[in-house]
């Protein structure tokens, strides 16, 4: 069997990933995220509805539950539940700018007018990047600052380091540190790479570990070797050693590097 994935993009993902699926009791059901609009309406989605979708692969869970779609029962960092980013649509009009302008969901700390809580929803100096189109803002581009414009409307803007094009609808992807690329290669991965009886075996056990309430957590790991998922069930020790009634469900992932054509961020 090969070794870790040690790149830090790959350990990143798998530290959000153990982190969101672990509630420190039986997993929650409440995350919910809009399927359309600004508003909640009947089309809203619970995070294991998603899950449970055999019409939905990792990709369009992964796509639909950003930052930008968030309603309810939502992290407290408001950022993309599966992405380590804010992803948001650009409203912008102007083909060449240094800021891009946005609208939150109602329910997102804008829209309470809470103008403090901003830096942890896109962070100063995040690396920036365009997940619509590759090459419309300049690789080094990052947050100069945030501007809340008229709250609570849940309208802001960001400043950038950089005169970028952007579309109206553009997904423009806001990540911590210098992870410029790391969504737009994850993206890629789980659309171009990840076989699709993969993406049924890892969407199959994470819906699982949501409808069996013994389960209080889904931890992750990946293995450079041939692509394969591997499924364990199993029990939680208690503070005796013996196995308690709490269950984990642990996926392991062995595939190669992605062929992903954005380049790797810096080590």
């Amino acid at each position: 069997m090969g070794g870790l994935i040690q790149t830090k993009g790959t350990q990143r993902l798998a530290r959000l990933f153990n982190n969101r699926f672990d509630a420190g009791g039986p997993l929650t059901a409440a995350l919910t995220v809009k399927s359309s609009g600004n508003t909640p309406h009947p089309g809203a989605v619970l995070l294991p509805a998603a899950f449970a979708n055999a019409n939905l692969d990792l990709l369009d869970i992964s796509d639909l539950f950003i930052a930008q779609n968030a309603l309810s029962g939502w992290p407290n960092d408001w950022n993309d539940f599966l992405y380590p980013s804010a992803t948001m649509a650009a409203t912008n009009t102007s083909n060449s700018t240094a800021t891009l302008n946005f609208t939150v969901a109602p329910g997102a700390p804008l829209a309470a007018g809470s103008p403090a809580s901003v830096p942890t929803f896109i962070a100063q100096n995040a690396a920036v990047s365009n997940l619509t189109a590759a090459g419309k803002i300049p690789h080094g581009t990052t947050v100069n600052s945030v501007v809340v414009n008229v709250p609570p409307s849940g309208n802001f803007s960001v400043n950038l380091s950089a005169n970028v094009k952007v579309d109206a609808g553009d997904l423009i992807s806001f990540a911590k540190g210098k992870h410029e690329q790391l969504v737009r290669r994850w993206r890629w991965y789980l659309g171009k790479d990840l076989l699709q009886e993969n993406h049924g075996a890892i969407r199959t056990a994470i819906s699982n570990a949501f409808s069996d309430p013994s389960y209080i957590k889904i931890t992750f790991q990946t293995v450079e070797d041939k692509q394969h998922v591997i499924v364990t069930p199993f029990s939680k020790l208690d503070n005796s050693d013996e196995l308690s009634n709490d269950m984990i469900m642990h996926i392991l992932l062995l595939t190669q590097s992605t062929t992903a054509p954005d380049k790797l961020d810096p080590q």
